[in-house]
């Protein structure tokens, strides 16, 4: 089993669940990432501790699509669930729900942080497509109250074909800006759009047929340029 956890308080020991840092903290340090498919919901059993009951959440069956560590290998299955730190410093779960990410979501999965794995994208495809980058040069931010964005390119040309990236840090922060949004353009049209939390699909401007996880998503390629000030 897999936990997707977040960072709990620095007061608190790290998990001792059976979670990647656990598991596998010598062969996988700070950053990684690999890529699995949903392929199914089943319960998972969790149990007892001083401070909690035995009891069962939903989870994900996930299957390793994509992966750089022997540790991890293609094909290997695993269950995902959710889990947070609650009182006591003590690991609570709550159920990770097939709605919200179907049967088929390709899933970018990974830490920072060796403190649990979380969902950090969606969509091989898309992702090699537009990979992950960092501002080059010395671009000027724009500021926004406490926040400081930015956006490659600043405007989206007409007729533009290629990726679009949007940036972000805290106003007199000296870490590298970090990437919160990625688009793709064909002939000055949105193909997708993509967050950490939704992976949105378009075609001639409306959000494509059986989306995945398109509750998260706005229904026309107009709606999501005006909300992320792409226009």
């Amino acid at each position: 089993m897999l936990v997707a956890s977040a960072a709990p308080a620095m007061a608190c020991s790290p998990s001792s669940d059976p979670t990647l840092r656990s598991k596998y903290e010598e062969y996988l340090k700070g950053k990684y990432r690999f890529w699995g498919v949903v392929v199914a919901q089943e319960p998972v059993s969790i149990p007892p501790a001083p401070l909690r009951a035995a009891s069962t959440v939903k989870g994900l069956r996930i299957r390793i699509v994509e992966s750089p560590y022997p540790e991890l290998p293609v094909s290997k299955e695993f269950r995902f669930v959710q889990a947070s730190t609650g009182g006591a410093c003590q690991t609570e779960y709550q159920d990770l729900s097939i709605a919200e990410y179907p049967v088929g979501t390709e899933l970018l999965l990974g830490s920072d942080d060796l403190l649990g794995i979380r969902v950090r994208g969606f969509s091989r495809s898309a992702a090699h497509q537009c990979p992950d980058a960092v501002p080059a040069g010395e671009p000027k931010p724009t500021s926004l109250g406490e926040i400081e964005t930015l956006n490659i390119p600043s405007v989206v040309p007409t007729g533009y074909s290629g990726c679009h990236y949007h940036w972000y840090r805290y106003v007199g922060s000296r870490e590298h800006m970090t990437l919160v949004a990625t688009s793709f353009f064909e002939d000055g049209h949105m193909r997708w759009h993509s967050t950490r939390e939704h992976f949105c699909a378009y075609e001639s401007g409306t959000l494509t047929k059986g989306q995945l996880v398109a509750h998260r998503c706005p229904e026309s390629e107009a709606e999501l340029r005006k909300r992320w000030s792409l226009n």
